[in-house]
């Protein structure tokens, strides 16, 4: 999107990155992250409103541009005559005008403008000297207040405002992209896990299915009661019926993913199955951050934090402001004009009413152009207007309201830190938490996994019976499906204290900054 947003990311791009075989789709985590922040609805709608903020600031700055003012008209009139100095019986004008100028907003407030206007005119009035007559204007205007109105801020204060708006509405944008990249990575675990529980349901399937088998050699010959051959069919019914619920929750883990990733659009990609590439467990070695670090990593990465840091600017650029408009007018006004003129002069020869032309002197209107340029007719203005209302009741309102306004950003700053810190001490919790877990369910599992082949082979010795083999195997399953768990929550949490830093699209590579104003 050109002129609205760089959003760089530095991985590969999503080029059919969904690589399907047959059925499957291998999806990486980058992939599915670059096909989230490409796709995801609420993500693009934010991305709208960053760039109509965006476009108001250049809307905004279009203040200080000049105006050019073009004008042209013609008259023509035609009147009976009411009084002898009509000069005619049918009184009868021509006029035609043509105006030219610029005007210029200034930064402390006020305007400048310069101007100038060419008249040319033509009548049937025997008593005209110059007909037709060229009538030219030259004027240069300045109007600056002095009290209210006056200064750079007061002046750009629209401009300022929508900086700081637009400012806050990139890193709105930025919180919306690190939820999604959020969002997009846990459901991408979630997926991975439910895959790899199922694994381990499919391994004590097949564990209970070989006991099943040794339990049938071994009615053969009579060495255990037919009872027992129902107690291992039970158990292989059980984790038949617990794949059978795992398959369900990779589904839905499925959907969840593709939902996130807003490829509804795409039915053949539904059908398919989603492989996840990567491997969680290479989560144990994330360095972690002492509690000093962590801090003073948020404090200059938090997108919430930024965000009413700006909207706190822009309230106290309003606060300014209405101060501002509590002062009486004061404008200080100058005006400065020269004009010209010129026409064919008739020369008459008598007087009053039996005078009768006997030559013209021409002069086009070069010359009442000329004769202005040359300022041989200097004429100025000087005023100073106060006005000074009854009541600044509207005003002081006004200017109450906006430092309420301001009072409310300074504790939704104060309050957004004090969340930043608790989530802060919760993430680092949790993910030291979550890594000693993960070390003991390692242990755990490796003991119970030594514990189900050593009770395997005394079954097999007759030394054993199901109850132990079984309760073994159940050790087992519950064991590794927790260290699946540890690690997966441990990835989790990792994922949520790089959220609450900041750091999260910078440890993804993504490079995230706004279009410069």
């Amino acid at each position: 999107m050109k002129n609205i947003l760089l959003l760089v990311l530095c991985m590969i791009i999503f080029t059919d990155s969904l690589v399907s075989t047959n059925t499957k789709i291998n999806l990486k985590l980058q992939d599915s992250i670059t096909y989230a922040l490409k796709n995801n609805i609420d993500l693009k709608i934010q991305m709208l409103d960053y760039n109509i903020s965006n476009k108001d600031v250049s809307s905004r700055k279009a203040l200080f541009i000049p105006t050019l003012l073009l004008n042209m008209d013609t008259t023509k009139t035609k009147n009976p005559s009411s009084s002898l100095l009509d000069g005619a019986e049918i009184s009868e004008f021509q006029s035609i005008a043509f105006d030219i100028g610029l005007k210029q907003n200034l930064p402390f407030g006020g305007y400048a403008s310069l101007y100038f206007k060419e008249n040319r005119n033509e009548t049937n009035n025997s008593f005209a000297n110059l007909n037709p007559q060229f009538n030219a204007l030259m004027q240069f205007s300045l109007s600056q207040p002095l009290l209210k109105g006056f200064g750079s801020k007061v002046t750009r204060k629209n401009i300022l405002i929508s900086i700081q708006t637009n400012k806050s509405s990139f890193f709105r944008l930025k919180e919306k992209v690190l939820e999604t990249v959020c969002n997009v990575e846990n459901a991408y675990w979630d997926l991975v896990y439910f895959r790899l529980f199922y694994k381990v349901k499919k391994e004590s399937l097949k564990a209970a299915k070989d006991l099943e088998s040794i339990n049938l050699k071994k009615l053969k010959v009579g060495m255990i009661p037919e009872l027992e051959i129902l107690i291992a069919k039970s158990e292989v019914a059980n984790k038949q019926s617990e794949i059978i619920q795992a398959m369900s929750s990779i589904r839905d883990a499925e959907a969840n993913l593709m939902t996130i990733m807003n490829i509804h659009d795409d039915e053949e990609k539904w059908r398919n199955k989603i492989i996840p590439v990567d491997n969680p467990e290479t989560a144990y070695s994330y360095n972690i951050p002492s509690i000093e670090e962590a801090i003073s990593i948020a404090r200059k990465n938090d997108p919430l934090i930024k965000r009413l840091e700006h909207e706190l600017k822009g309230k106290g650029i309003e606060v300014k402001y209405r101060k501002n408009m509590m002062l009486p007018e004061l404008n200080f006004n100058f005006n400065y004009w020269t004009t010209g003129i010129s026409g064919d002069e008739i020369i008459y020869e008598g007087r009053g009413f039996d005078r009768k032309p006997v030559n013209v002197i021409s002069r086009n209107l070069w010359v009442s152009i000329q004769d202005t340029f040359k300022a041989i007719y200097n004429n100025w203005n000087i005023s100073l207007n106060l006005k000074i209302p009854l009541t600044f009741k509207e005003s002081k309102a006004n200017f109450a309201i906006a430092k309420m306004e301001f009072k409310k950003v300074e504790l939704n700053i104060r309050n957004a830190q004090q969340s930043a810190l608790k989530k802060i001490h919760q993430s680092l919790r949790d993910v030291q938490t979550n890594k000693k877990i993960l070390e003991a369910y390692k242990v755990s599992s490796k003991l119970s996994k030594a514990q189900f082949s050593a009770e395997e082979k005394k079954f097999k010795a007759g030394m054993s019976t199901n109850y132990n083999v079984l309760k073994a195997q159940e050790n087992l399953e519950e064991n590794r499906s927790s260290e699946i768990k540890a690690i997966i929550d441990l990835n989790k949490s990792i994922l949520n204290l790089q959220k609450n830093l900041g750091i999260l699209l910078k440890e993804k590579g993504i490079h995230f900054k706004p279009e410069s104003n």
